[in-house]
């Protein structure tokens, strides 16, 4: 609801709701950051920073920790990024093929 804007759109959504889905995307990038999915988790924790200007009254005790996740998940972003490079060919593909075979939905 959050992304789609129908959470925002309508009337209903008061500061204190909204708080509570901005803690819940930011408790959101936190697994996702330990599951090391950095990308989702920046995505995540920017949804929750967006959400929390949104009611300033309720979130201005928790800015400063979704700022920081944020910092966090774009870091781990940058580091996985870097790391990417120093992959030769041969490491990238086999990489890609131990990741389809073990999240392939198809096979058992």
């Amino acid at each position: 609801m959050a992304e789609g804007g129908s959470l925002l759109a309508k009337q209903d959504a008061t500061p204190k709701q909204l708080c509570i889905v901005a803690i819940a995307y930011h408790n959101l990038a936190v697994v996702q950051l330990k599951m090391q999915t950095s990308d989702a988790a920046c995505k995540s924790s920017q949804n929750a920073r967006k959400l929390a200007r949104l009611c300033l009254s309720y979130s201005n005790r928790w800015l400063a920790t979704f700022h920081w996740t944020h910092q966090v998940a774009l870091e781990d972003v940058q580091y996985n990024l870097q790391m990417a490079e120093k992959r030769s060919r041969r490491q990238t593909a086999l990489i890609n093929e131990l990741t389809e075979t073990l999240f392939s939905p198809t096979e058992f």
